[in-house]
């Protein structure tokens, strides 16, 4: 389980947050699907629970990789829950 916040300011901003160093990529492809106009991700919120990568990373190899204890399901995981809640939310 991954801890996520979520606040709605008004009908244009949200912001998101999780305890994880997420690759940039999965919070770009959220704010470009989110129905939010301005959709904000916030990092290292409530603690560091490790890297989240995106699965074309993951053959790569390297540090992050070889730490993370996510598969390479979770950035879809991760971004289908953000989209739901700018969805339910709006």
């Amino acid at each position: 389980n991954l801890p996520v916040r979520y606040l709605k300011i008004n009908k244009d901003i949200a912001i998101w947050s999780a305890p994880i160093e997420l690759f940039c990529e999965v919070a770009i492809e959220i704010r470009a699907k989110s129905k939010v106009k301005n959709t904000l991700y916030f990092g290292y919120t409530n603690g560091w629970l490790g890297y989240l990568l995106t699965p074309k990373e993951l053959p790569f190899g390297g540090y992050e990789p070889r730490v993370s204890p996510y598969t390479a399901q979770a950035a879809a995981d991760l971004t289908t829950t953000i989209l739901r809640l700018t969805s339910a939310i709006n």
